[in-house]
């Protein structure tokens, strides 16, 4: 009528909207749509006034709160004296269409992102990076604030949380050891697991334990050939519909497309480590020594810091090879390099410069407090005892310390100072420090 009350509904429509005629009669018709489209159809009612028909794609609800698409056909109607007294309206149902057009759209963006995905995945080869880009695109995808991305090392039987959403808020979430939780189970079955309706009287019926409520979820496995590289997944906890085989089939696709770029990031940085580190002892090369000393001599020109080098070689070490073998004249070498690795700061180096000759940098250290460390590594090593298996074996060091001066142009120029202190110390006899003073 002219006051937008409904006088008149067929049954068809009432039963379209899951309601009774009776429930709509007087009331606006705009009270059964969605409330992104209640301004628009309050908005039209003034063109209906100035006798204009019309016909809008509009977003009904049903009563159980589904979507009903339809198309309203407006029709204006006067009296004999063109007093305006309402509107005839005509619906026609089109949810069938809109969900196609939906699903095309929905569809549509997914191939776009899983586009921009595979191309930005190929450029990056930083772990971190590749998690940040990952989430990036599977949330606005698939519409979905809560998810996590979890790898899992297979030496130490652990599982990590380096991505983890909830509620749209990043929040850190601690690793822990394989237990028999949802990312568990994807894990060890290397399968997709989707559970929606009944989730945790399903999820127990597969010996699995959620850590907390939920109504939906969906997890893939990451795989990169016969590894699992671990576990991409969404969870809901309202919703018990929130997810399907399509979004199964989406993700399955993300979470290949990342396993391969996060194997090639590992590959590429365990490339790395190997190029960087000393195959016998495990610490760094001569390689990695010279470029840290290169950055750390600028570094302590710029900000006026001292800058100390220790350079360290076994004494008598052919004897040791002559005596016991090569076996355990290697084994000599990595205990010797771990000692010291575990007696110097976190932002000092040790490396193996040649033979069994070592290099330890210290950085912001003056020559006094070199010389001091130098004292301290010569004692522990004296006393670290080697199982030959025919009786202990130790041995001793003799070591060289020098530090920048005004007259440092490179640092391959205090390495040769830390060496002649060394040559020093073995003239000597061995088992001692020496310092070149300048």
């Amino acid at each position: 009528d002219a006051q937008a009350s409904t006088t008149y509904v067929n049954p068809k429509l009432a039963e379209l909207l899951g309601y009774s005629v009776e429930q709509m009669i007087g009331r606006a018709v705009w009270a059964f749509m969605d409330e992104a489209d209640k301004p628009l159809a309050a908005a039209n009612l003034e063109r209906r006034r100035q006798g204009i028909a019309e016909q809008h794609d509009f977003k009904f609800l049903h009563e159980n709160g589904k979507a009903v698409w339809v198309i309203l056909n407006a029709t204006p109607l006067f009296d004999p004296g063109g007093k305006y007294e309402g509107v005839l309206a005509t619906v026609t149902d089109i949810s069938e269409r809109k969900r196609t057009e939906e699903a095309t759209l929905r569809r549509n963006a997914e191939l776009a992102a899983l586009n921009q995905l595979a191309q930005a995945l190929s450029k990056l080869a930083e772990p971190a990076a590749l998690l940040e880009l990952i989430y990036q695109v599977i949330s606005p995808v698939l519409d979905n604030r809560n998810l996590y991305i979890a790898l899992y090392d297979a030496a130490k039987q652990t599982v990590s949380f380096p991505v983890y959403s909830m509620e749209g808020r990043r929040i850190p979430w601690p690793g822990r050891r394989l237990s028999n939780g949802l990312t568990e189970h994807i894990i060890r079955t290397r399968a997709p697991l989707l559970l929606t309706r009944n989730l945790m009287a399903s999820a127990r019926a597969l010996g699995i334990t959620p850590g907390r409520e939920l109504r939906s979820y969906l997890g893939v496995p990451m795989l990169a050939g016969d590894r699992v590289v671990g576990v991409i997944a969404m969870r809901d906890h309202e919703r018990e519909d929130a997810f399907d085989p399509g979004h199964q089939e989406m993700l399955s696709t993300i979470a290949s497309q990342s396993a391969i770029a996060l194997e090639n990031a590992r590959l590429f940085a365990e490339t790395e480590r190997l190029a960087r580190t000393d195959a016998l002892t495990g610490i760094a090369n001569r390689r990695t020594l010279f470029e840290a000393g290169a950055r750390e001599l600028s570094r302590a020109r710029r900000f006026g810091h001292p800058l100390s080098a220790l350079m360290l070689d076994i004494d008598q070490f052919k004897q040791v090879n002559d005596t016991y073998g090569h076996a355990r004249g290697d084994e000599v070498l990595h205990v010797l390099a771990q000692r010291c690795q575990q007696h110097i700061r976190e932002s000092d180096l040790v490396a193996r410069y040649g033979g069994e000759e070592f290099v330890i940098l210290l950085v912001e250290t003056e020559l006094r407090g070199a010389r001091s460390l130098a004292e301290r590594l010569r004692d522990l090593l004296a006393q670290t005892v080697s199982d030959t298996g025919e009786g202990p074996l130790q041995v001793t060091v003799s070591i060289g310390v020098a530090a920048t001066n005004g007259e440092t142009v490179d640092f391959a120029a205090l390495l040769q100072r830390a060496d002649e202190a060394l040559y020093a110390a073995k003239q000597a006899g061995g088992n001692r420090v020496e310092v070149q003073q300048s």
